[in-house]
């Protein structure tokens, strides 16, 4: 299983132009299967209704979740947790402040 960083490195190194370089890792990370990501080996592409649905005590419900946070088709993605234009610069779609970012999904 790949890392994140391993995705958007192997995508920056693709014979694409420079410009292009952070879509094109967007794009290997929404296409590609679950892989981790960062220091805390978060998942990437994991159903998140079926986890919420398997654990409602650790997840909270999909339909409470910030709307900053996107899931797509239903799936946590690079982009439910970084804006598009930064995932390679760690930009986040909202503050992390005492991990808000992080018990907007998990619970505990």
């Amino acid at each position: 299983m790949a890392t994140h960083k391993e995705r958007v490195s192997s995508a920056k190194t693709a014979r694409v132009p420079a410009a292009n370089a952070r879509c094109a890792a967007m794009v290997a990370c929404i296409l590609a299967a679950p892989v981790t990501v960062g220091a805390g080996d978060h998942p990437v592409g994991v159903d998140y209704h079926a986890a919420a649905a398997a654990n409602p005590l650790a997840y909270t419900p999909p339909r409470l979740l910030p709307p900053q946070i996107r899931l797509l088709n239903g799936k946590v993605d690079c982009v439910s947790c970084h804006t598009g234009p930064g995932l390679d610069t760690g930009d986040l779609v909202m503050s992390n402040e005492d991990s808000a970012l992080c018990l907007a999904c998990h619970r505990k």
